[in-house]
């Protein structure tokens, strides 16, 4: 049978309003609260938040649910009803679903959220190995089931820009049902020991690192041996890609379409920090920690760490975050650091001085290169300097030729600049013709809306004007 899932995200705040609307004036709420509700415009606070749910609007129109509180009570429990969304997924989430769905749930937020199917099917397996398998697999059909449509939803996109191919994605119906997931994960130890164990995506390791070591949980009460299965999942996983959903928008803004990608190189040296900082917490030395410090101290190494820096510019900005946080590392001697600024400094400057045919490094990634550089030496030598002059005069001049965009040009002149005084080098004349090219490009650029989703709903500015009128209405039921 054909199926339409409708996702929070279409909703806009007239079908909000119009939905919190028909419930409060058929709701047996007394006057004085519907009139409360209407002079302080609570409706708009309702409507524009994030945890918006029908469930939640169901509950605080039910009189029974607030027959005891005093209309300024009732008010406070508005509030706290959309703030803390437990109140809503706690009952169904513990007594309405099978384990298999609750293990499903827990999974996909182990994966932040956003997760391809067969690859969560893998996770659910790995997670039950030790139950017969198809036993799980049929356990996972019926869960997909019962949780499509209200805990999940399950979406199709083409598979890295080809449209004879697709990926069904799954993810969280909405913000409120991920919050409760992650406050429950967070109040259940015993879970992080469990998911630790169903890892099959680098994005797992790095989400349950972050989750274990800022803050939502303490570390020193996990057992050794979550570190140690992070730790072997992270350097068997670390050069598989991870998928995620890509926004394309062409044509001025006018056609935006979402695709998911798969195949992209890691960021190695994002990676690289994840895991050293499961190093961190493991009691003893592992050898992870001696091939992750072998892997900085080699150019080899940090030919790899730099693999595809002139072609994407997150490159750099992830080999700053390496080097802050191996400058901070107390599990790092001193020399040991100094090691590691001497490799990336050995390989940095042949690169420099090599700019590709095709397309040089660009100006925003020197930058952020130039500021890696600096946090282990701070002095440039007149070879260091002439090497990064070489390579910001190449990036600059394909810029100029090259880019159409205003705002891009900008960004490589402030880097320009940056670079300048971070290098010592004079750089006025680069950064003064780029910015009079960019001065240029946005007299003859088209104006267009940056927020294509405005245009989803062609009437919804019209709609939104009577929102105010139609809550006035409950005063007349």
């Amino acid at each position: 049978m054909a199926r339409c899932t409708v996702s929070l995200a279409d909703y806009t705040q007239a079908h909000r309003a119009h939905m919190l609307f028909n419930h409060l004036y058929f709701s047996t709420l007394p006057e004085s609260r519907l009139q409360k509700l209407v002079e302080r415009q609570i409706y708009r606070r309702i409507i524009e938040h994030k945890h918006f749910s029908p469930r939640i609007v169901e509950g605080i129109s039910n009189y029974a649910n607030s027959r005891a509180m005093s209309d300024e009570e009732y008010l406070a429990y508005i509030a706290r009803e959309f703030d803390d969304p437990r109140a809503v997924w706690d009952h169904p989430f513990r007594h309405q679903i099978s384990q298999t769905s609750r293990q499903l749930l827990i999974l996909l937020w182990s994966f932040g959220g956003l997760a391809e199917l067969g690859e969560l099917r893998t996770a659910l397996l790995r997670l039950n190995e030790k139950q017969p398998s198809e036993e799980v697999s049929l356990r996972w059909h019926d869960s997909l089931h019962e949780l499509d449509g209200n805990f999940l939803t399950t979406n199709r996109y083409p598979l890295n820009s080809d449209p004879k191919r697709q990926a069904t994605i799954v993810e969280f119906q909405n913000p409120s049902v991920e919050e409760y997931v992650d406050r429950f994960v967070s109040g259940e130890l015993v879970w992080l020991e469990r998911l630790s164990e169903a890892i099959v995506s680098f994005s797992q390791v790095d989400y349950l690192v972050s989750h274990a070591t800022e803050g939502k949980v303490l570390s020193k009460d996990l057992m050794d041996a979550f570190w140690v299965r992070l730790d072997e999942a992270g350097q068997r996983l670390e050069s598989k890609p991870t998928g995620y959903l890509i926004n394309y928008v062409r044509g001025g803004g006018a056609d935006v379409s979402r695709e998911w990608r798969d195949f992209e190189r890691p960021m190695l040296a994002d990676r690289t920090v994840t895991r050293f900082k499961i190093a961190k917490q493991m009691r003893d030395i592992s050898t992870s920690h001696c091939e992750l410090k072998q892997r900085l101290t080699s150019p080899d190494g940090w030919c790899e760490v730099l693999a595809d820096v002139t072609e994407d510019d997150s490159v750099a900005y992830a080999v700053e975050r390496l080097m802050k946080w191996v400058q901070a590392d107390d599990n790092l001697s001193a020399q040991e650091k100094r090691a590691v600024g001497e490799a990336f400094r050995s390989y940095l400057y042949p690169l420099l001085l090599s700019p590709d045919e095709l397309w040089p490094i660009s100006a925003t990634s020197l930058v952020e290169l130039a500021r890696a550089h600096v946090l282990f030496n701070p002095e440039l030598s007149p070879e260091e300097r002439a090497a990064f002059r070489t390579a910001v005069l190449a990036a600059a001049e394909t810029a100029y030729d090259n880019f159409d965009d205003s705002g891009a040009l900008v960004s490589e002149a402030q880097a320009v600049a940056e670079i300048g005084t971070l290098c010592g080098i004079d750089l006025t004349r680069t950064h003064d013709r780029l910015m009079e090219r960019a001065l240029d490009r946005e007299v003859n650029e088209p104006e267009y809306d940056s927020r294509p989703e405005r245009g989803r709903y062609t009437a919804e500015a019209e709609r939104e004007q009577d929102i105010d009128a139609l809550f006035a209405g409950l005063l007349d039921r």
